[in-house]
Parts: structure tokens; C-alpha cells; sequence
């Protein structure tokens, strides 16, 4: 049995933006083994979707020797894949390593220069852009459940407290609201509110699971985000800092760039979630 390898590092957004070349993958190669070499904190997703697929940590020691200048083929204590795709940024002595170990390699370096959606262009490394790009996200479901998530792994992307507030608000006669904070994310609002549900410091997997009691959502450009948009939740993502053409979620979570000190873009915001969230 061959070994086809997809290699994707990074943040949990970046794992789940590459979850539809993975289907086209375990589409195209069904007879064979199908390893993806990520980060080990977001196992959780490929274990969620694709079952059959064998998660690896791109940081594993039996895989470094490829990104040490003087690799011989020998060092590498694993088999040699048939296929590689791998979303990388080119370095010569990986690629000149990973050539090593195999003649038939696809690479996808994110580019900002034609406008397309990440997903489009990693979906191009297997040549099915025209058709939709992830069949296996979860199904919407009707319900008044909101999970609001306000953090994010770059503090550029983050909105203001007022803004949340706002929101927050305008929504409570109408939905049941739960927030939910990370580990890494300072919990300045909300705690004392009777109304309002805290969800904290839940491992990724518990949390794959808690979405299911959710239908709609409200975040940032986030990797939260990304993941209710697979997982079947209905909502909003607010963009400011970064370019929604090229990270917008999938599903139904909508992208909307808000001007982050303008009362007339919150109230559009909340116009836009409130469409969103009566939509069938």
C-alpha cells in the first residue's frame, strides 16, 4: 500500500482550510494510506472528519531529518511516500530533501497576487476548483443556541469591548448565549452576567462535540471560527485586519469587514448576523 502525505503546519484555521484537499486526497486515493502531517494540538480535527486518515506531528523526530542541511535518504526512518502535497513555504534544503525521498511532489505556496480564496488554491494542487469545495460539513440546525467566541491568535484581529457589549445586548431577549474563552484569553466580560453562559478552557476535542449543541455563531478571524463554520453553525465572522477573500471561513459562517470604532458598522453587523441567523 502506498503512502500519500499532505502536510499542512500551523494554527487550527490553517488545519481546517486544508480539510477539502484532504477529502479530494481520500477521494482520489482510496486504496491507499493517507497520512497528515500537522500540529499534534489539532489531531482533533482530522480524528473528527476523516477517521481513516493517520494523523502525524509535523513535529515528530522521525521526521526533522528533513530539515537538516545535510539529510541523507538513509536517515529517515520512515517509508517513503508515493505523493506529497504539501502546503509549505518552498525552502530549498526541504525541497531539496523531500525530492529525496520522492519524484512525485505538488507544492501550494499561499500567494496574494490573483485573489483567490486559500482553499481554491491548495484545491488546485489536485485540479477539482470548480467544484464545491468541502461536501463533509456538518449540517445546519435550527435552534436559538449562540456561541459567541471574541479571541483570536493575533491581537491585531481583536475588537473592543464596547463592541461585544453592544452586540450582546441587542441579541440576549432573542438567543441563548454562551461565551466561550481559551485558555490563553483574559476573561473581561461577561462573568458576572446571570444571563450568560461561560464556557472556558475546554480541550479541542471536548469542544468538537460541545458545538453540536450550538446553531449560530458570532467571532473574529479565528481558528474558532473556521471551526464552526465546518461543524454546521450559522453566524458571522468580523474581519478588519485581515483580507477576507483569502481566509474567509466555510459553511455558513459569513465574513463581514467591520470598521471597529464606527456605531453605524456595529449596527450593520448586527443587521447582517440577524439576517444570517433567520435564513433557512
Amino acid at each position: 500500500m502506498n503512502e500519500i502525505w499532505v502536510i499542512r503546519p500551523g494554527a487550527l484555521g490553517d488545519t481546517i482550510l486544508a480539510l477539502p484537499l484532504v477529502e479530494k486526497v481520500v477521494q482520489l486515493y482510496k486504496n491507499d494510506k493517507i497520512i497528515f502531517w500537522g500540529n499534534t494540538e489539532y489531531a482533533a480535527v482530522i480524528h473528527e472528519f476523516f477517521p481513516e486518515v493517520e494523523f502525524r506531528s509535523f513535529l515528530s523526530i522521525g521526521l526533522m531529518p528533513l530539515f537538516t542541511c545535510d539529510f541523507n535518504v538513509s536517515d529517515l526512518k520512515l517509508k517513503h511516500p508515493f505523493q506529497i502535497f504539501a502546503i509549505l513555504k518552498k525552502d530549498k534544503t526541504v525541497e531539496k530533501n523531500l525530492n529525496m525521498i520522492c519524484s512525485n511532489i505538488v507544492w501550494s505556496e499561499i500567494s496574494k497576487e490573483n485573489n483567490i480564496w486559500v482553499v481554491n488554491q491548495f484545491l488546485a494542487m489536485v485540479k477539482f476548483v470548480d467544484e464545491p469545495p468541502f461536501s463533509s460539513i456538518k449540517k445546519t440546525r435550527a435552534g436559538s443556541r449562540l456561541l459567541i467566541h471574541m479571541g483570536t491568535g493575533s491581537s491585531a484581529k481583536l475588537l473592543p469591548d464596547d463592541f461585544w457589549q453592544y452586540l450582546v445586548s441587542k441579541l440576549l431577549p432573542q438567543f441563548s448565549i454562551t461565551v466561550l474563552f481559551g485558555p490563553a484569553e483574559k476573561m473581561s466580560l461577561f462573568q458576572s452576567d446571570n444571563d450568560i453562559q461561560i464556557l472556558k478552557n475546554i480541550p479541542l476535542k471536548d469542544l468538537i462535540a460541545k458545538m453540536n449543541d450550538f446553531q449560530l455563531y458570532l467571532g473574529l478571524d479565528s481558528g474558532i471560527s473556521h471551526l464552526a463554520g465546518v461543524m454546521g453553525l450559522k453566524g458571522v465572522a468580523f474581519f478588519h485586519a485581515t483580507d477576507p477573500i483569502y481566509w474567509k471561513p466555510m459553511g455558513d459562517i459569513k465574513p463581514f469587514i467591520i470598521q471597529k470604532h464606527e456605531q453605524e458598522s456595529w449596527e450593520n453587523a448586527l443587521s447582517v448576523f440577524l439576517k444570517t441567523a433567520t435564513t433557512q
